[in-house]
């Protein structure tokens, strides 16, 4: 088992403005932004940034229409433009405008872009997200719908340190959930047993992937760590092709399928793990592991080292739970989140030999 640190990173950086104090509060902004949202397809060649009336500067289609940036997609037109964004907010309206058109004007790539429009009923414009035109857009206010029906089901944000709402944020740029159901508490066998929680997380700007993450774990402290977490199911989608359509399978798949399951159905899940020897020596867990291509044969010994080290926690080092266990503390030691993402699902895979 291991600490998961997502939600307690978001407690301790978010801003008072990105708090939400209940799911239905932050479906209808997302709901808002999504009423308010028109796209437009042009050619970077084509775009300008000029000053604004208000000292500062806006991004004007071909047409002569003006819209002001947020922080995001100014980064993002910087981002096109090939130019810094800091050094850009450092120079003054009329230069920093000079040199984001220039670099526009010279993008050798002739693809257009998509510029995502938040068009006020005063019929003012902000450019919330500039992408390319294949990116796959997965609206936030759809997954906050889908999360809502799980409120009357046991799901609910833990409490935290602090006078702010927690677990619960969206900014101009993205969004997390955490939540947990501490109801019929699983038994795995110690005097606490085990509560199931998830992670929820996402943009539709471009900031982030789509992503979840269920867990079983023991308790959650008041600046939101997960403490002795099994991370059961992890998808993370790109935004690129028919993402959306990925995303709601894999969630239907390996997430909500487990959310929506009974407790008892994880305790048969976790007693069958720990029943389940992979292999009567270590070398045929090793061989096991590398012969069905989930690790190579230095990570399936370092598996098998973490899996005897912890077995005072976690039982049989040769049960799947064992194996399964030593493969997320293995996880959690890479620095880039795709190689946790992976090794994770190797876990979960390990888990399923018990099946």
């Amino acid at each position: 088992m291991t600490n998961l640190m997502q939600a307690s990173h978001n407690w301790a950086t978010r801003s008072a403005d990105q708090r939400y104090a209940s799911l239905q509060d932050m479906f209808d902004t997302a709901w808002n932004r999504r009423r308010m949202a028109a796209t437009s397809t042009v050619l970077p060649r084509d775009l300008m940034v000029v000053e604004s009336q208000d000292d500062g500067i806006c991004l004007m289609g071909p047409t002569g229409a003006q819209a002001a940036f947020t922080n995001w997609s100014f980064s993002q037109v910087c981002s096109f433009a090939k130019m810094d964004q800091r050094t850009m907010t450092r120079l003054s309206s009329e230069l920093a405008a000079k040199c984001v058109t220039y670099g526009l004007k010279n993008i050798r790539d002739e693809k257009p872009n998509s510029l995502l429009l938040d068009v006020k009923e005063d019929q003012s414009i902000t450019v919330r997200a500039i992408t390319g035109t294949g990116y796959s857009r997965i609206w936030d206010f759809e997954v906050l719908d889908r999360l809502m029906a799980l409120e009357g089901k046991g799901w609910k944000v833990p409490p935290a340190f602090g006078n702010l709402p927690s677990g619960l944020y969206m900014s101009d740029r993205d969004y997390f959930v955490f939540m947990v159901n501490e109801n019929n508490r699983i038994d795995d066998g110690s005097d606490e047993g085990l509560a199931r929680g998830f992670f929820m997380w996402g943009s539709e700007v471009g900031k982030a992937s789509q992503g979840a993450m269920a867990f079983l774990y023991r308790y959650v402290c008041g600046n939101h760590i997960v403490w002795d977490a099994e991370v059961l199911a992890k998808i993370r989608i790109r935004h690129t092709g028919l993402a959306s359509k990925r995303f709601w399978v894999e969630f239907n798949n390996q997430v909500n399928s487990w959310v929506e399951s009974s407790a008892s159905n994880t305790e048969e899940l976790i007693q069958k793990a720990k029943m389940k020897e992979l292999g009567k020596k270590e070398e045929d867990i090793v061989d096991l592991l590398f012969s069905k291509k989930l690790l190579t044969k230095g990570q399936a010994k370092e598996v098998v080292r973490i899996a005897e080290d912890f077995s005072h926690i976690d039982g049989n080092p040769r049960s799947a739970w064992g194996v399964a266990q030593a493969i997320t503390r293995m996880s959690q030691t890479s620095p880039h989140a795709d190689a946790r993402t992976a090794k994770d699902k190797t876990g979960m895979k390990v888990l399923r030999m018990a099946l």
